[in-house]
């Protein structure tokens, strides 16, 4: 049988009463993916643009790169974290989709690449995509490890 979370509770249910419970979890995890993404995206943008002018930098976008290691380093640490932690579904969806979602930039990722091609800065454009591309994953897979390690008593 199927079961869906409740969203009064954050308990796994049946489908008995699977349209109250259905849409009431629906609505109250868009509204905390929504909360979420609002705070991730304006913590992007204070921390990105901090980034290009505490490093000056006018053309290589070095503040969304920040960000999305940053933000690809804290998903893979908290993927971990709440793979067995008591943090509800409805919590996990709000910080993962919601915050981290607002915070992490692939689409400006991808504006700020093209934008460095149509101004015929190639070296620039290259070095964004291998470096956002090989930081990200190192990000999250330092995420993964910091959180293994903290799980085994060594960090």
């Amino acid at each position: 049988m199927m079961q869906i979370l409740d969203s009064q509770t954050g308990q796994k249910q049946s489908r008995h009463d699977e349209g109250k419970i259905v849409l009431g979890s629906l609505l109250i995890q868009t509204g905390w993916v929504g909360l979420g993404g609002a705070v991730g995206s304006m913590l992007r943008f204070a921390l990105a643009a901090g980034a290009e002018r505490l490093f000056g930098a006018e053309k290589f976008p070095i503040g969304t790169i920040l960000v999305n290691v940053l933000g690809s380093m804290a998903i893979g640490y908290l993927t971990v974290r709440f793979e067995e932690s008591a943090v509800s579904h409805v919590y996990r969806v709000a910080i993962l989709v919601g915050l981290l979602g607002g915070f992490t930039t692939f689409s400006s990722f991808s504006l700020n690449t093209i934008q460095l091609i149509f101004e015929r800065e190639y070296t620039l454009a290259i070095v964004n995509v291998v470096g956002s591309v090989l930081l990200c994953l190192a990000g999250c897979w330092l995420g993964f490890r910091i959180a293994r390690g903290l799980e085994a008593g060594f960090v």
